[in-house]
């Protein structure tokens, strides 16, 4: 996006800091983004938490919910799932969304790959006695 001029270098990196957490359980964390992810800077609109995502029902811009869930795996280890699901409320929102979602997809799929392999690192690096892992959320 920097390359195309449409977000200035100033403007910090799009992160964790611009999904907002919907909802969480033992096993399951879901995060969420609406916006207008077609245009360079993504058009986000900031929702205060689940409840406010649910309730915004403008018809142009998308939803999207991205989901990580952690299920038991074979021999005691642990399977963590990614699920990615976008809702568009009008047509004009999905004909506009579409051919933009599938221009970025080999780009989305290096970028799972990496926050993947960043998790899976940081899971089986040994715990030290003690130590307090703080979990941020947005």
């Amino acid at each position: 996006m920097r390359l195309l001029g449409g977000v200035s270098a100033a403007q910090p990196a799009f992160g964790l800091h611009d999904v907002t957490r919907l909802d969480c359980s033992d096993d399951e964390i879901v995060y969420g983004l609406i916006g207008r992810f077609w245009r360079v800077d993504f058009g986000l609109e900031r929702v205060a938490d689940g409840t406010a995502f649910r309730d915004c029902d403008a018809p142009y811009p998308a939803k999207l919910a991205l989901a990580f869930a952690v299920r038991p795996g074979p021999e005691g280890q642990t399977r963590l799932i990614t699920e990615t699901r976008v809702f568009c409320a009008s047509r004009a929102a999905r004909l506009t969304f579409t051919p933009s979602w599938l221009l970025i997809r080999p780009v989305r799929g290096l970028i799972r790959q990496r926050m993947l392999a960043a998790i899976k690192r940081d899971s089986e690096r040994p715990s030290i006695p003690g130590q307090v892992i703080a979990a941020r959320s947005s």
